[in-house]
């Protein structure tokens, strides 16, 4: 694939130095980002912000010959939702076509060679017979039945959390903040939890998330348990 200045791409941390990240898109190009580019404002410590594996949506700054120069403090928070609803198709595309044919990454490969997957997953949607030049007729009879049921309805916001307790009780405090609530909680590791929320629209479901957060920051306190809410992904 080929990019220029000013895209916004999904990327995945792969190292993280003193003071620069390094990291790999999702179609395999090596790129980096300096340490004023990861966000706003000092930063004390990089790990605060991006960890080994972590998915983050950047802009190019540069293209160079043999890595890109990224920014993630520049993306926009429509950049950020657009990209994530992209890399979502993405993902959605890649996991049936590994589930369904026998050769994916071949196919994958010949649709890369045309447009993009986000794209490819559109025109299934609109013509799910658009799978046919790329696989057999049993394989594509399989991915036109499950495009038919997708329900691709569903939008996701993100919201990383960083909580700490010293309590001798702690680890239940903390699983009882997220109980009854409707969010998914995953554990980042350092005392950082991804929480997630999926609605119709985007804007219904960054509502009912900071809500949510509003109210776990709240009870938080009443337990004694220190919450930093980072930046919405």
């Amino acid at each position: 694939m080929i990019h220029k200045q000013g895209d916004i791409i999904t990327c995945h941390v792969k190292s993280i130095e003193s003071a620069s990240v390094h990291v790999e898109t999702n179609t395999g190009e090596k790129g980096a980002i300096v340490m004023s580019e990861i966000a706003a404002g000092r930063i004390r410590n990089l790990r605060e912000y991006v960890f080994v594996n972590k998915q983050i949506i950047c802009k190019i700054l540069t293209v160079k010959k043999d890595h890109l120069e990224l920014s993630r403090r520049r993306v926009t928070g429509k950049e950020r939702e657009e990209a994530q609803e992209q890399a979502k198709k993405e993902r959605t595309i890649r996991t049936m076509l590994k589930s369904i044919t026998k050769n994916p990454e071949t196919i994958i490969e010949k649709i890369l060679n045309e447009q993009t997957l986000a794209d490819f997953f559109d025109a299934l949607k609109a013509n799910p017979a658009a799978i046919k030049p790329f696989v057999g007729k049993e394989e594509a009879e399989k991915i036109i039945a499950a495009m038919s049921t997708k329900d691709e309805n569903k939008k996701e916001v993100r919201q990383v959390v960083v909580l700490t307790t010293h309590s001798e009780n702690g680890v239940e405090d903390i699983r009882n903040l997220f109980s009854k609530k409707e969010v998914k909680a995953h554990y980042l590791g350092s005392g950082q939890f991804s929480l997630s929320v999926e609605d119709t629209e985007y804007k219904k479901a960054h509502y009912k998330l900071q809500q949510i957060v509003t109210k776990l920051v709240q009870e938080a306190k009443e337990k004694k348990i220190a919450c930093v809410v980072k930046e919405a992904q």
